[in-house]
């Protein structure tokens, strides 16, 4: 059985890869991070990655939400996929040495994470309201890091729901009610998490020729000139923090409510 999963994974990685989904690199850290999904969860882990990468997959595809600000195009590369999948990685990886139900409750809340940021950012940039600053309150720009819409944070609690459930309906025997409470809520709070972490840390520049701003360190052939935050705080950066806060948070909480 296990066999035939790391098979399937390499099927997927593949077939990402061949539909832009993922560059090359992007397909083997998925595929790496498929097979440690599947030593450390089996057939559960592999469908609970699944359920982030192919919601997340189709919603991009469908809704075309790919933002020319944002310094990588719509395929995602190894470090993108470290930045959504490195913690639940990390938390396959210890199960599979240390075995324990905590664990997976980590490796749920960071792929329910992923999906929020995910969902939030594909379905958000569809909205007709202009995003509010999780830093000022006050207005800014569509597609700058940062900013959040009624629309988009619908969006995240979808993903987190989303993912929480598909995990639930895998092993419901894990999951009370007030399990489920949490996971729901560490998953959409971490894109708070995120934006604030965007607002405040992530690195924007402004083309020195046509006076754009944006996340890439190159525009219109020059180089761009940092106008806020950290210039290695790029968006993976956040999205990994922001990730990883929600699974550690979840399962601090899960060590506390099971004692």
């Amino acid at each position: 059985m296990s066999l035939f999963l790391y098979l399937l994974t390499a099927v997927v990685a593949y077939g990402a890869w061949k539909m832009k989904s993922l560059t090359a690199s992007g397909a083997v850290a998925a595929f790496i991070f498929g097979g440690l999904s599947v030593a450390g969860f089996g057939f559960t882990g592999m469908a609970v990655m699944g359920s982030f990468f192919f919601s997340s997959v189709l919603l991009e595809k469908v809704l075309r939400s790919e933002d020319k600000k944002e310094a990588k195009g719509a395929r995602r590369d190894a470090v993108q996929v470290m930045a959504n999948g490195g913690a639940a990685s990390a938390c396959a990886f210890l199960q599979i040495f240390f075995p324990h139900s905590v664990f997976f409750i980590g490796f749920t809340a960071a792929y329910a994470a992923a999906a929020a940021d995910t969902w939030a950012s594909a379905i958000g940039r569809k909205s007709k309201e202009q995003p509010v600053s999780t830093r000022t309150g006050g207005l800014v720009e569509p597609g700058i890091s940062g900013g959040v819409t009624r629309l988009g944070n619908l969006a995240a609690g979808g993903g987190s729901i989303f993912v929480t459930v598909s995990a639930w309906f895998l092993e419901p025997e894990m999951f009370s009610a007030i399990i489920l409470l949490v996971l729901f809520l560490t998953a959409f709070l971490s894109q708070f998490a995120d934006a604030w972490l965007g607002a405040v840390y992530q690195s924007l520049f402004q083309c020195r020729v046509c006076g754009e701003k944006t996340e890439q360190s190159v525009h219109c052939r020059k180089l761009t000139k940092l106008v806020k935050g950290k210039r290695w705080w790029s968006n993976d950066a956040v999205n990994f923090a922001a990730v990883s806060s929600g699974a550690v948070c979840a399962m601090l909480i899960y060590t506390i409510v099971t004692g």
